[in-house]
């Protein structure tokens, strides 16, 4: 093989290691921040896509490497090339220089694509939550209706159960669906909740035996509002990779909140795009 045809052979393989290793550092980097700032970004048909380029490239950097140390080799032998390498080296100088430029302004690209995608994406979730809660109150009315009832007769508290699975059954999207009452406990108000799993039983002791809902300072301060008749507004809220919605309703003098929670699936624990 020429000399020439060498050199440009070397040169190619080292920029392709280069280019590949830069690809592997940014998204690690990118990974690194979505887990240090918990963004909702990548998806789980994204992370398997991306999971198969880092093996496909970490394979195309270690050919690149036997091809570039072999073709050196070769070069080095050839004491002709002197002049040619040098000439290559003062080139190759200008290029890193520009190289280094090239990846702090796509590193800054893919950070500000990770915040974007993350906003977007929680924005789609909750969008499409709220969306699927209001279709499922709108079009089974009547079995929200038959909550309010049940929650005032004693003797038709068993039916509740029923009437929370068929509604949650209605749709795939929820992760879970409750329902959230008000009691008073020693004077001090609390938040008993009923699930479509309980036991028919327990409906019958005092809060539901004690099943109370476990608020966070956020939506505890939106239960307290709307019992104590302050807001009759829907909530949403994001916590803990989960997205909930409180739908209230004052129905046969009765109060009580629809909570749909969607959880956020992450291909790795990580994200939205491409899923």
């Amino acid at each position: 093989m020429k000399i020439i045809n060498k050199l440009k052979l070397a040169n190619l393989s080292s920029w392709i290691m280069i280019i590949t290793i830069s690809i592997i550092s940014l998204f690690y980097a990118g990974y690194i921040v979505s887990v240090i700032f918990d963004l909702n970004v990548f998806g789980q048909k994204t992370f398997y896509f991306l999971s198969y380029f880092f093996v496909f490239s970490t394979i195309l950097v270690l050919c690149s490497a036997i091809l570039n140390i072999s073709l050196n080799i070769g070069i080095i032998a050839d004491s002709k090339i002197e002049k040619s390498l040098e000439s290559i080296e003062s080139k190759e100088k200008l290029i890193s220089k520009k190289l280094v430029f090239s990846i702090i302004s796509v590193f800054a690209a893919v950070i500000i694509f990770l915040f974007a995608g993350d906003y977007f994406s929680k924005m789609n979730y909750k969008n499409k939550l709220i969306n699927e809660a209001e279709d499922v109150i709108s079009r089974y009315s009547e079995s929200v209706n038959k909550i309010s009832l049940c929650l005032n007769d004693t003797s038709k508290i068993s039916e509740l159960p029923e009437t929370l699975r068929f509604i949650s059954l209605q749709k795939q999207y929820f992760s879970d669906f409750i329902v959230i009452t008000n009691e008073q406990f020693q004077g001090q108000p609390v938040y008993p909740y009923i699930n479509k799993f309980v036991n028919t039983e327990s409906l019958k002791k005092p809060f539901y035996d004690y099943s109370f809902y476990k608020c966070d300072s956020d939506d505890c301060k939106y239960l307290e509002k709307f019992f104590s008749g302050k807001t009759n507004e829907t909530y949403f809220l994001f916590s803990d990779n989960e997205y909930k919605f409180y739908f209230p309703f004052d129905k046969n003098n009765k109060k009580f909140i629809l909570v749909f929670t969607k959880n956020e699936y992450r291909g790795d624990g990580s994200g939205s795009i491409g899923s």
